[in-house]
């Protein structure tokens, strides 16, 4: 029985009382009047589903845990398989990614591992927390002479604790440099590195720690990114530890450009976890410890441990200045300059007799993206051909630049977007999504493809292609550049978004598919592949050589995306495609860059080049295979002789006819390094070698065959530096140590990179298993005031 005469948040239930809670005395049916409070039965319900809530958080949480120790890859397609998807066709919808972040493991280990690498700045661990060494400064010294830039990298630490440390961290450099030096400095001792193959070098560091010595180790990881060791860090002393190398200048579009890395976009490792494949199928001994990488070792990047470096969280860069560097160039460009600028820093110049001397408004900035410098000569003083030389132990070296024709058209006669009557081309567009991508990056990538579309012409077809965690297609095929199509892309291209992995292989074999339509004008077409992408995988060599083994008639040109791309990546995907890389550094600059590479995707300026040197010199040259050059850009080889005198003749083929060109070598005076860039350049040449299938036993006997007569650190060869004399007391015990990397300026926070603190997974656990608890403990509480009202109601 309901009765409704009470106040609206109360009612009255006349119901039966149970046999169990019947007075023993009281015989018969009995009644039990219930008073009940509305709001009282809706807090019940409130912390029933708290308690219910708290039980599935905690459950997720673990979940989760057990989820990351092998999330790396796990999503990803095999080598050789397609995950692809049509987004639309005409008559359907463009679909667009959404997500968070590039779907990666969050990895903690319990202890240090040697091979484990990070960032350039020191983290000394103490039990139980980490404390950030001092990094006092840093500071980068560029001297620029013609083509050639000689750079000094000093790197100042202080152990600013009790015990005995070894330092690791990883710095990024230039793709192309040439590291000739290292010097380790304590006080007043300097160590002087020497090269070693790689394997030695490791022995004699992990001998010299032992043994208590101070040492340093420097290991190429990839061509851009190198790792140290510095081992026997006594309390309370500053190492300087000094790197030198050479770089050769780009030139193109009529002004040099210099690039100096100085942070690492963290790099997608497809491919299953190695832990997760038993031990008896793999044929490496793999260490999952992730005190130092946010990485796991998968089957395609079984070395990613040793190229994730933990990242600083967007709090702590907003808070201060982290890993300062200076930055100073003295350049003598052999020639007077229109202009001297920088993309990405505020600089300050001064001339004097034709040198120019550049620094920074700041006295230090933090390593949060590239450095870019660019000079233009002035008008009428363009370099058309250049060569520098050196003698070496009775060898010739030599660097070479020549411009090639430039009163060449291009294809369509005039050079601008939907002009004249040309060639047809099947452009096929793709464009990297994934979570490393978000933030600044995802809208320079969506601004340039928006740039490129301006430049189709009806007689071209089109499609896009992005990608993530998975690959989607705009049209099953490439499509007329009608304005119906046009107009559906540019909707496509507004609603993409960053997010999810960087599983990059799928997208290339879609790619490099034959796209074009069954009529004569698509099988005739110029076939030219854009890839726009930050470049941030782990797995360029698989990537390299599907580019090698499928580009076909196809052409690729790289478009570099972000403050801190892959340039490693962007350079060489467009070598082995035949193409040509543009960097864009932010979205204000777009319009450039983009117009510079359509024009050269019109333009190819020469072909089919070949030399011809003087009877007697015998010469060894690189690049071996010399490329097509495009509008704009330079001839540039590197090459060793027996011999120069006479004339060199350069010969090609041109837009209009063939093209011919004499030099003289008989040139007098050096220059420093060219035998070392030329090393450099053949190393590179073999490693290409090794991607496209040649003997890797044979390569890297040439490799350190070159590596060790020029003093040069490689795939198989490493600097290290021991002091002769043990300074650790072996009763005193050696900690080791990383620091985060700086996450690049505009990107979105990358989580999954930045070291677990106080607020990590596990603390959070422990506060979602506090919550269910307590709830569980007020809800049976409540329970039981519940059940004590009820009995003295029936008594």
């Amino acid at each position: 029985m309901l009765r409704s005469n009470l106040p609206p948040h109360q009612v009255i239930l006349d119901r039966p009382l149970p046999l169990k809670r019947r007075h023993p005395q009281v015989s018969g049916q009995l009644f039990h009047r219930e008073v009940v409070s509305t709001p009282y039965k809706t807090a019940k319900r409130v912390l029933g589903f708290v308690v219910l809530a708290g039980a599935a958080v905690v459950l997720l949480l673990t979940l989760g845990r057990a989820e990351a120790a092998s999330m790396a890859g796990r999503t990803s397609t095999p080598v050789g398989q397609s995950a692809i998807s049509i987004e639309g066709d005409m008559d359907g919808q463009a679909g667009a990614s959404a997500g968070s972040g590039d779907s990666l493991p969050v990895v903690s280990a319990p202890r240090l591992n040697e091979d484990d690498i990070k960032a350039p700045q020191l983290m000394l661990q103490q039990p139980g927390r980490f404390t950030q060494a001092v990094m006092l400064s840093s500071e980068l010294d560029l001297d620029v002479s013609g083509m050639i830039v000689k750079a000094t990298l000093k790197q100042r630490f202080k152990n600013t604790t009790d015990d005995w440390l070894e330092g690791i961290y990883l710095l990024p450099l230039p793709e192309n440099s040439a590291v000739n030096r290292m010097t380790m400095q304590v006080g007043d001792r300097i160590i002087e590195g020497e090269i070693k193959e790689k394997q030695q070098a490791k022995q004699l560091f992990e001998q010299a720690r032992k043994s208590g010595k101070r040492a340093s180790l420097l290991v190429q990881r990839r061509p851009n990114m190198f790792s140290n060791k510095v081992t026997n860090i006594a309390p309370g002393e500053e190492v300087v530890v000094t790197i030198s190398f050479l770089q050769q200048l780009d030139y193109r579009d009529g002004e040099f450009q210099l690039r100096f890395p100085m942070t690492i976009t963290p790099r997608y490792s497809p491919g299953v976890p190695l832990a997760d494949i038993p031990a008896e199928e793999t044929n490496a001994s793999v260490d999952l410890s992730g005190d130092f990488s946010w990485a796991l070792p998968t089957t395609q990047v079984p070395d990613a441990v040793q190229i994730s470096p933990y990242m600083f969280s967007r709090q702590e860069q907003q808070e201060k200045l982290l890993n300062p560097i200076q930055i100073r160039a003295n350049i003598d460009p052999g020639m007077p300059l229109a202009a001297l600028t920088s993309d990405s820093h505020q600089l300050i110049v001064s001339e004097r007799e034709g040198q120019y001397r550049v620094g920074l408004t700041s006295p230090q900035v933090s390593m949060d993206r590239d450095f870019l410098l660019r000079w233009q000569p002035k008008l009428g003083s363009e370099p058309k051909a250049a060569l520098f030389t050196q003698e070496v132990d009775g060898d010739s070296y030599g660097l070479l630049m020549l411009m090639p024709p430039a009163n060449v058209k291009s294809a369509d006669g005039q050079g601008g977007p939907q002009s004249g009557q040309a060639m047809a081309k099947e452009m096929i567009f793709v464009i990297d999504t994934s979570g490393s991508m978000a933030g600044e990056p995802i809208r320079q990538a969506k601004q340039s493809l928006m740039t490129a579309l301006t430049w189709l012409r009806p007689q071209d077809s089109f499609n896009l292609i992005q990608f993530n965690s998975s690959t989607s297609m705009l049209f099953p095929q490439a499509m007329p550049a009608n304005d119906a199509a046009l107009q559906h892309a540019r909707q496509y291209v507004q609603r993409l978004d960053a997010g999810g992995g960087t599983e990059m292989m799928s997208a290339l074999q879609a790619a490099l598919n034959n796209q074009s339509q069954g009529d004569e004008q698509g099988r005739n077409a110029v076939r030219q592949v854009v890839f726009i992408t930050d470049g941030s995988v782990g797995n360029e060599q698989a990537l390299f050589q599907h580019i090698h083994q499928n580009l076909s008639h196809s052409r690729l040109f790289t478009v570099g995306i972000g403050a801190a791309p892959n340039s490693f990546f962007m350079r060489k995907a467009a070598e082995f495609g035949r193409g040509s890389y543009t960097y864009i550094s932010n979205v204000q600059q777009v319009q450039g860059p983009m117009s510079s590479l359509f024009k050269r995707l019109s333009s190819p300026v020469a072909d089919g080049i070949q030399l011809q040197w003087q009877q007697g010199i015998d010469a060894d040259v690189y690049p071996r295979r010399i490329p097509t050059l495009y509008l704009n850009e330079p001839l540039l080889i590197s090459f060793k002789a027996n011999k120069l005198d006479g004339q060199l003749v350069i010969s090609g083929h041109t837009a209009k006819a063939p093209w011919r060109r004499e030099l003289n070598l008989a040139r007098k005076g050096g220059s420093d390094g060219v035998s070392t860039l030329w090393a450099r350049s053949k190393i590179e040449a073999l490693m290409d070698e090794k991607v496209a299938g040649a003997d890797k036993d044979e390569i890297r006997e040439q490799v350190l065959s070159v590596a060790l007569t020029h003093q040069l650190v490689s795939s198989y060869t490493s600097f290290i530096a021991v002091e002769k004399t043990p300074v650790r007391p072996m009763d005193q015990l050696l900690t080791k140590a990383p620091v985060p990397n700086v996450q690049p300026q505009g990107q979105a926070a990358q989580s999954f990179a930045v070291p677990k603190t106080a607020t990590g997974a596990d603390f959070k656990l422990w506060i979602g298993l506090l919550v269910f608890l307590c709830s569980l403990f007020v809800l049976m509480r409540l329970n039981q005031q519940q059940e004590r009202s009820d009995n003295l109601e029936a008594i």
